[in-house]
């Protein structure tokens, strides 16, 4: 079935396509997808620079616990120095440090696991979108 409908007008032949809307509503359509999928690409790329700068910060907290472990920054009571009360009281806070800065560290290692299960979620959107925009560009051409 042809798409165009011939029309003889004064001696001018003249094709005018018998499915303009249908082609108008597809590129709306196309339009929407593609605007979709640009978002979905600006937040994987957002997330992706979110997640990096997270494992950043991990691997930068790990790295001050520890140097908080090695050298005389490791020992809260140091022999032949006159530490006074603050070395106690150092000794009883200094272990609920630690464990307050490895609780940190285990909860930003869920929110890196959380980024990435969602850029893979908007990976798999991203892919939908672009086979739905591949068959809308198939339905146009075969207009």
């Amino acid at each position: 079935m042809s798409t165009y409908k011939q029309y003889t007008i004064k001696n001018a032949v003249y094709f005018i396509s018998i499915y303009p809307q249908q082609k108008s509503k597809y590129e709306d359509k196309k339009r929407k997808l593609n605007a979709k999928s640009s978002t979905c690409g600006s937040c994987i790329a957002d997330l992706k620079k979110a997640n990096t700068s997270l494992e950043a910060n991990i691997r930068e907290w790990k790295t001050h616990k520890s140097k908080a472990y090695t050298g005389i920054a490791g020992e809260i009571f140091v022999t032949n120095v006159f530490e006074g009360v603050v070395a106690k009281e150092l000794s009883k806070d200094f272990p609920e440090s630690v464990k307050v800065m490895d609780d940190n560290v285990a909860k930003a290692k869920e929110i890196c696991r959380e980024i990435k299960q969602q850029i893979q979620s908007l990976q798999s959107l991203q892919s939908t979108i672009k086979v739905d925009i591949a068959s809308i560009n198939n339905k146009i051409a075969n207009l």
